[in-house]
């Protein structure tokens, strides 16, 4: 790691199919719950978009959305510093 720069992580089983079966209706029970914003960040090239996103983001109580020009799924490659200006602007507003 360069000085000053930074390394990505994850965790890999992020990567491993999951023995429960995803369910939007259990999911909306979850996100229900949640009272915290939520801020969902989204590359304006992204091929990976979710036909049901404003279904699923009417369950949480404070949703904001914002979309990254010129930048597809991996916003931190793509668009770093417009990522941190995101993340850092929307965290006190």
């Amino acid at each position: 790691m360069k000085e000053g720069g930074v390394t990505w992580k994850y965790d890999p089983l992020h990567r491993a199919r999951s023995g429960v079966p995803f369910l939007p209706e259990t999911a909306a029970e979850l996100w229900r719950n949640i009272t915290v914003p939520v801020l969902h960040i989204q590359g304006q090239k992204s091929g990976f978009k979710l036909d049901d996103m404003r279904d699923r983001s009417s369950h949480f109580c404070d949703f904001r959305e914002v979309s990254i020009d010129d930048a597809g799924r991996n916003l931190h490659a793509h668009q770093p510093q417009a990522l941190v200006d995101v993340v850092l602007n929307e965290r006190f507003s």
